[in-house]
């Protein structure tokens, strides 16, 4: 009998200030196994920082974030590594490495993880490839891809590995609408194929209601409300149509060279 707990991942009373500033506030959240969960906020209200928490790229100030029934601030580096084995990221710019092809950025985490020989990591990128439906580019160089296709091409290296659970960073950021769409809908079909958890932070509505399963909404730090995406396209509470009513109004977050350079940093240290 499957003895293994129905939530993958628990934050529970989660808080993280940074200069005495409280981004998230005992924040309190859980996500089912298999699900695909949107967390829906604006920008600055602490997405990116949950998603960080939940790998240990930051350590939480109080509260515990608990990974498969294990307290993952409590786990000493072998165990962390582990933990990171069977999550992976999809940072908000994509955070290709610039000097490396597509194939070696895909390849990446394979490398450092080790236990597969050249020709199954050469196997295993063309697949991911392919299922992202960018087979044959692994000779090309991030700077010869629009941005679509960089999207594409890290979320086949957060594939890579087999994870059990994909966080993604703002998915959407920077796309036209159209390439917007065509990677929610590569997200949900991925989730589907693969059987994964996802969990999406995003501040895009539409994003949103395409990819998940479960929307969580963050403001002022705490999880308001958790509603299925159903519940959340017909509820007449105040609030969800409120955000219904203003959702072409959200405006784009910002994607600039910084935080680009910052992502791929993190990329490095979190595979």
């Amino acid at each position: 009998m499957d003895t293994s707990p129905v939530n993958i991942l628990e934050l529970e009373a989660v808080t993280k200030a940074f200069h005495g500033r409280t981004v998230l506030d005992a924040l309190s959240l859980s996500v089912r196994r298999g699900e695909a969960m949107a967390v829906l906020g604006s920008s600055g209200s602490g997405k990116s920082v949950l998603l960080k928490l939940l790998i240990r790229l930051l350590e939480p100030d109080a509260g515990s974030i608990t990974f498969d029934g294990r307290d993952v601030a409590l786990l000493p580096d072998d165990a962390l590594d582990t933990v990171r084995a069977r999550m992976s990221m999809l940072f908000q710019g994509g955070a290709l490495f610039d000097s490396m092809t597509v194939g070696e950025n895909v390849a990446y985490p394979l490398h450092v993880r080790g236990g597969l020989n050249e020709d199954a990591t050469a196997a295993r990128v063309h697949d991911r490839l392919t299922l992202v439906g960018l087979a044959g580019s692994e000779a090309r160089m991030p700077a010869e891809l629009s941005g679509g296709m960089r999207k594409r091409v890290a979320l086949a290296r957060a594939i890579a590995g087999n994870p059990e659970v994909i966080l993604y960073d703002e998915p959407t950021t920077g796309l036209d609408p159209l390439g917007a769409r065509r990677i929610d809908a590569l997200i949900r079909s991925l989730q589907r194929r693969l059987g994964v958890t996802s969990l999406v932070v995003t501040h895009d509505l539409a994003s949103a209601c395409s990819i998940a399963d479960r929307i969580a909404l963050l403001r002022d730090g705490r999880i308001q409300m958790v509603v299925t995406t159903a519940e959340f396209l017909t509820s007449e509470q105040p609030e969800l149509r409120e955000l219904r009513a203003a959702a072409a109004l959200v405006p784009a977050a910002d994607g600039s060279e910084t935080r680009a350079a910052d992502d791929r940093q993190e990329a490095a240290h979190a595979f």
